[in-house]
C-alpha cells in the first residue's frame, strides 16, 4: 500500500503543545486498498508529537482542538499521491483545496451512513443478546423438560415393580 508519513510536533497559536488535538481523514476515492468512506483519527499525544502514515486518495481533512470545545474545522480536500511531498501536517494542509458545498453535503451523508449502520449495528448485537437469553432459557426448560420426563419414567418403572413384586 503507497502512503506518506507525517510526523513533527504540534504547537497551538500560544506556542504550547497542541495535545489531545485529533486529525479526521477520510477518503473521498477508493484507491489501492483504501475504500472511499474509510476514516482515520489521529490523535496528538501529549508531547505535542504526532507519527502517522496517510494513504494515497483524495482525502477531506478535518481538526478539532481539544482546548477549543471539540469542534470540527473543515480544511478541505488534498490529493495524497507520490507527487505529495508534504511531511508534516501544517504542510499538508497547505494543499489543502476548500470543500464545495456539494462535497460538504456529500460527507454529511457520509457521516448520517456511518452513525446509522453504527445504530443499526447496536440494535443488532442488544437483538442478538436477547436471542442468546432466550436459547439460554429454552434450553433450561428443556432440561427441566427431561427430567420431568425422566422422573415420570422412573415412577411408571417404580409402578409395574412395585406390581410385580409387591414388597418394593
Amino acid at each position: 500500500m503507497a502512503s506518506i508519513r507525517l510526523q513533527d510536533i504540534a504547537l497551538n497559536p500560544n506556542g504550547e503543545y497542541a495535545k489531545g488535538d485529533m486529525y479526521r481523514f477520510t477518503h473521498m476515492s477508493t484507491t489501492g486498498q483504501t475504500t472511499r468512506g474509510s476514516i482515520s483519527n489521529e490523535l496528538v499525544e501529549q508531547d505535542g508529537s504526532y507519527d502517522f502514515n496517510l494513504e494515497y486518495g483524495r482525502i477531506f481533512v478535518e481538526s478539532r482542538s481539544a482546548q477549543a470545545g471539540g469542534a470540527w474545522v473543515k480544511h478541505g480536500i488534498v490529493v495524497v499521491n507520490s507527487d505529495t511531498t508534504a511531511s508534516t501536517i501544517p504542510e499538508l494542509l497547505n494543499a489543502v483545496v476548500p470543500p464545495t458545498d456539494d462535497q460538504l453535503l456529500e460527507f454529511q451523508t457520509l457521516l448520517a451512513d456511518t452513525n446509522a449502520a453504527a445504530d443499526r449495528a447496536e440494535v443488532s448485537a442488544t437483538e442478538a443478546e436477547q436471542s442468546a437469553i432466550s436459547a439460554a432459557e429454552s434450553l433450561a426448560t428443556i432440561e427441566d423438560s427431561s427430567q420431568v420426563a425422566i422422573a415420570t419414567n422412573l415412577i411408571r418403572t417404580q409402578d409395574v415393580v412395585a406390581t410385580i413384586h409387591p414388597l418394593y
